[in-house]
């Protein structure tokens, strides 16, 4: 046989069934990728004293069309040479899964997966040959799992530059070419399949779901506050669901918003006193009953029969928030306006989340009178009959009894206190 002068034979184990395998790499940069043939390695080339000026034609092959259709009729071995083609994506071995690479002829596909354990990496933009013997095929993606003689020839070229537009691929019947977008991400991610993870998007009003190994998928942390951008992806399909996936943390770029805070339960804030008609300034206490820190910024309180005050600042675990005068510690304080607190029967508070109108906690007071169910309902469980009377004697404020207490009925849960205690615990009498 006759070959290049840096022409290299390098041996290399592939699938059990198969011994070795002649690996051949030709030294040869400046191939053009659209004219994908080969020299073969016992061919003559112009200079080799061995032969003539002029090589002989590339060897005839199968196409990867070809391949394709053959697995999709059920044919599993063949003995098929590979007509000349290009390496699009090389996926690293990864624990549950072993070195492939990806190969196309033309920039519109279509794609063929070899699975193979190289020992020499396979670098994108090489042309490659080789003998196919056992094929398979899922979910429209045809892979080559057994395979003998490759040859591979280094090129100069890009294969970015057959990165497909996403709106231009049949998803539901596409095979794994290449693929470059930017999308946002519309949820959180989930299970895709063994040892993938994937993340909804939508990418120019296309739906998909991006797939990525889980490790990858899980240090990114995609979430629906996320951008990403893209840059090569291979057409996927699990389960008939169109998957563009990516395999290395190279290949995109992630843009993140903070994720929200999760939505505050109902019975998480309390509304923990109320002081509208003492001879102090008016005020209202909240109190945080979690372990975690509440930003208030999405919240609202709402005075029944009177104005809604949008909250601000953080309420740190088991704290007190004021919404009242100003402090000079260090107690959470909201300001409130003069005489926003009605004076008079049948009045209440509402801590309200301000996107969804879901309520946080309400309390329905000073109800002496049969009133409007609608009214009743804004209030929890029974409305409480007590009243803060600056004329009577230790009744000055409205506060839970227990401190921060609540069993989700008004009735039980406050009483009249001597004073407000704003932003410590109640003076709950014993």
């Amino acid at each position: 046989m006759l070959l290049r002068p840096n022409l290299v034979l390098l041996p290399l184990v592939l699938a059990a069934c198969h011994d070795s395998v002649s690996w051949s790499r030709v030294e040869h940069p400046d191939a053009t990728a659209h004219d994908v043939s080969f020299a073969a390695p016992d061919t003559p080339v112009a200079g080799d004293s061995h032969g003539s000026d002029v090589a002989d034609p590339a060897p005839p092959g199968t196409s990867i069309a070809a391949l394709i259709a053959l697995a999709a009729s059920g044919t599993r071995y063949v003995d098929l040479l590979l007509a000349p083609a290009i390496v699009t994506y090389v996926r690293a071995t990864r624990a549950d899964e072993p070195t492939a690479f990806f190969v196309q002829q033309a920039g519109t596909g279509p794609a063929l997966v070899v699975i193979t354990t190289l020992a020499t990496e396979l670098v994108p933009g090489d042309r490659v040959r080789f003998v196919a013997h056992t094929l398979s095929t899922g979910s429209g993606i045809t892979t080559v799992s057994a395979i003998t003689d490759l040859v591979v020839e280094p090129t100069a070229f890009d294969v970015d530059q057959w990165a497909r537009d996403p709106l231009t691929i049949d998803w539901a019947h596409g095979t794994p070419t290449l693929v470059r977008f930017d999308a946002t991400v519309t949820g959180d991610y989930d299970f895709a399949d063994r040892g993938y993870l994937q993340a909804p998007i939508v990418t120019r009003g296309l739906a998909l779901a991006l797939r990525m190994p889980d490790a990858l998928m899980r240090t990114l942390g995609l979430h629906a506050r996320c951008t990403v951008q893209v840059e090569r992806a291979v057409v996927w399909r699990t389960h008939d669901q169109p998957q563009p996936t990516v395999f290395d943390a190279d290949d995109v770029s992630v843009s993140c918003s903070p994720r929200p805070p999760p939505p505050v339960a109902a019975g998480a804030i309390v509304i923990n006193e109320v002081d509208y008609a003492g001879p102090g300034p008016e005020l209202v206490e909240l109190y945080n009953r979690t372990d975690q820190a509440i930003d208030l910024a999405p919240y609202d309180l709402q005075i029944i029969d009177g104005s809604t005050i949008a909250l601000a600042g953080t309420l740190a675990p088991h704290a007190y928030a004021v919404i009242g005068p100003a402090r000079s510690d260090d107690v959470l304080t909201v300001p409130l306006p003069p005489s926003a607190l009605p004076d008079g029967p049948a009045h209440g508070l509402r801590l309200v989340a301000r996107d969804a109108g879901r309520v946080i906690d309400a309390v329905l007071y000073d109800v002496t009178t049969p009133i409007a169910p609608a009214l009743m309902a804004l209030g929890e469980g029974t409305p409480s009959p007590l009243h803060d009377d600056p004329h009577e004697l230790g009744s000055q404020a409205l506060a839970r009894c227990p401190d921060h207490g609540d069993t989700d009925d008004n009735f039980w849960d406050f009483a009249v206190v001597p004073f407000a205690t704003p932003g410590a615990p109640n003076g709950c009498l014993q």
